[in-house]
């Protein structure tokens, strides 16, 4: 990308030369988008490059029908539009596991458990997904010291759940005529099968409730 110009210039002009390579088949593949678009883009310009982006691709919708090249054209551009919003994504998990990882580094000993069911309770606006926790164990596992046995322990919970939820998707959408409940013990509820899959603590859970 060119140094001359404006920022909103520097982004017109990238865009265009990411969607004539694409044409041209020099670009093959979202990956090289994606890096070519991370690369270029300043850190806290990215509403500069959207609206350029933006631009870009409304001139190409309202040249459709005059423009044999126009679907082309707006195919690419669609492309670079997919690759920037999944890298938007993926940086906000990145900041969203920091921030939890440093709010356990920095809460007392006695506290650190709760900081830490707090980040997992679905109650509250953004709890850590299967992805994020997946980023946080690694995190963890960088920090080390106390927050290890807090890696170990996703690392646990995230093999449990792998192991338990085609039993889960199983059980929800089993035959009909299956009585579903959590009550009645004879309502054919899942305890039974998850106990048998389940180790440590959530097998003696299940195996109170089976």
């Amino acid at each position: 990308m060119e140094s001359g110009g404006s920022l909103a210039e520097q982004y017109l002009a990238l865009i265009d030369e990411i969607v004539q390579q694409t044409l041209k088949g020099n670009i093959r593949s979202k990956e090289q988008v994606r890096s070519l678009v991370d690369q270029a883009v300043k850190r806290f310009t990215g509403e500069i490059f959207e609206r350029s982006l933006a631009t870009r691709i409304s001139e190409t919708e309202a040249q459709l029908e005059s423009s044999l090249k126009a679907p082309r054209i707006l195919r690419a551009l669609k492309t670079i539009e997919g690759e920037w919003q999944k890298g938007l994504e993926d940086r906000q998990d990145a900041n969203t596991v920091l921030a939890a990882a440093n709010s356990l580094g920095e809460a007392p000993a006695a506290e650190r458990s709760l900081v830490f069911a707090t980040l997992l309770d679905p109650n509250q606006p953004n709890p850590l997904g299967r992805f994020q926790l997946n980023m946080l164990r690694r995190e963890l596992g960088r920090m080390g010291g106390d927050l290890v046995p807090y890696q170990q322990g996703i690392i646990a919970g995230l093999a449990s759940y792998e192991r338990l939820e085609p039993e889960l998707v199983s059980w929800l959408y089993g035959p009909a005529t299956a009585t579903v409940g959590f009550e009645d013990p004879n309502s054919g509820g899942p305890w039974p099968v998850w106990q048998k899959l389940s180790t440590g603590l959530p097998k003696l859970l299940f195996t109170v409730l089976a």
